[in-house]
Parts: structure tokens; sequence; C-alpha cells
């Protein structure tokens, strides 16, 4: 009884919270353009780093704005908070899919830039077996994406690890033994 509501409260909590975070956004839109930055635009800015940080510590309301804001920002600013759903997504997967739109998984299913090369290894095989043995993500199509994008990665992209030699294989064996 307790597996279906643990898979049914991140969708409820995302959908209490994303029409506040759009409504915020679209007064925020409606505002004229100021002519030069005022003490409330400088403030605005300055919150930018809190609000990425609270999104990837799985902040739902932080992460609802960071993914909102992502779809509109220009690439540059973009990148900052595509790092903080990367990280959010690697501690609250099902939030962050919740609301994901279908095309934005593949981009947000990844390891975050600034891991080096083995973190980003390690990293993308906990978060899959972390997939693998949640059976409501597994089921569904936007954890089976993500698993996918995952794979895709470890395979493919920034991660390349060398198959280990014989010669090191042997010296690792007789190393154990």
């Amino acid at each position: 009884m307790l597996t279906p509501l643990c898979a049914i409260l991140p969708v409820l909590l995302a959908a209490l919270v994303a029409p506040t975070a759009s409504a915020q956004n679209e007064k925020r839109a409606k505002k004229p353009p100021r002519s030069s930055p005022s003490r409330e635009a400088r403030a605005v800015e300055s919150s930018v780093p809190g609000r990425t940080e609270r999104a990837s510590n799985c902040d739902l309301g932080a992460l609802s704005e960071t993914i909102e804001l992502h779809r509109r920002a220009e690439p540059d600013a973009a990148r900052a908070q595509l790092e903080a759903i990367r990280l959010a997504v690697g501690k609250c997967t099902s939030f962050v899919l919740a609301l994901a739109y279908a095309e934005e998984i593949r981009k947000f299913c990844a390891a975050p830039e600034t891991y080096s090369a083995a973190r980003t290894a390690r990293e993308l095989r906990r978060r899959i077996a972390a997939l693998d043995t949640d059976e409501v993500l597994k089921s569904s199509k936007a954890g089976q994406s993500c698993q996918a994008a995952y794979r895709y990665e470890l395979k493919t992209t920034r991660v390349v690890l060398r198959p280990a030699s014989k010669q090191e294989a042997q010296t690792t064996g007789a190393a154990a033994q």
C-alpha cells in the first residue's frame, strides 16, 4: 500500500508547486523593463546562485522555478540551471522527471559537467542502479528514457575508461589471491 503512495507523492507535490512558480514568473515577465538595474534587480541576480543551489538540493519550489527558467533562458544562462537540474536528478529523480517534458529527459539525465571522468562513471553507475531498484521509475516511460540516457553517456561520451590489458588483469588477479 505504501509503494503506490510513494509513486504518486512526487507528482502531486510537483502539481501543487508548479502553478505557483509559473504564476510568479508570469508576473515578473509582465513588468516593464527598466533602463538601469535597480536594487531589486541586483537582488534577484544575486539570489540566482542560492536558487540553483536549493534546486540541486531538491527544494521543489526552487527546482520547479529552475526548470522553467532553463526553458526560457539564453544558452549561456541556461548552463548553470542545467547543471543544478542534473545534480538534482541524482538526488530526487522522481521529482525532476515529474516536472520534465519528455524531450528534456535526455538532457536532464546526464552527469554534471563539473565531475571528473572517474566520478562521472561512478555517478552514472550509481544512478543506473538506483533506477533499476525503483520499480515505479523502472516501469515508467520517463524512467526508462532516463536510464537509457545514462547508459548512452556511460558508453559513448565523456567517460572513457580503457579495458585492462591481459597483463594488468593477471597482476591484479594474482594480487587478490
